[in-house]
């Protein structure tokens, strides 16, 4: 699952942003294929809905008529089992797979890979830089970006609990 990320130093320099931690119903920069803008994280029905299970997305009526974007970032945040703040990061910007609905961010989630497993079941879909251009391009290449396994990622433990 991804709830709250970052923009470090390196991603708020590329993009003219400020440094920050986004959150649920920040604003928050996506790229589509024509465009760059701001945009509120989360989709609001009777609840604010943050992420799309990337196995059953393509089933959802929520997501038939959604965009393809991708969300800039330096780190992702999860809370292991004793709450504790856990940052997921690589030395690079990091490109998650989203969607607008109705220009809302939904963040499409995956299987948690080896680096993010023992803290959490679930992570953003991270896209690789040769997968960025047809994510945004040619949606008949959904499932095979979507199916790919996640990047090697470095953490962090950081001593903010939850509670």
């Amino acid at each position: 699952m991804c709830t709250s990320f970052r923009y470090t130093p390196k991603v708020a320099k590329a993009f003219g942003l400020e440094e920050k931690d986004i959150h649920p119903s920040d604003k928050c920069l996506v790229l589509t294929r024509n465009q760059k803008k701001m945009v509120p994280f989360g989709y609001k029905t009777n609840n604010l809905i943050l992420n799309a299970r990337q196995e059953t997305l393509l089933e959802k009526p929520l997501f038939k008529d959604s965009i393809h974007c991708i969300v800039p970032a330096g780190s992702f945040y999860e809370w292991d089992a004793g709450k504790n703040k856990v940052e997921f990061f690589t030395h690079h910007i990091l490109y998650f797979a989203g969607l607008l609905v109705d220009d809302h961010l939904v963040i499409i989630t995956t299987s948690a890979n080896s680096y993010v497993k023992n803290v959490h079941s679930r992570m953003p879909v991270i896209l690789e830089k040769e997968d960025i251009d047809p994510w945004l391009k040619d949606i008949s290449k959904t499932r095979e970006i979507l199916s790919k396994p996640g990047i090697a990622l470095q953490t962090k433990q950081l001593q903010e609990p939850l509670f």
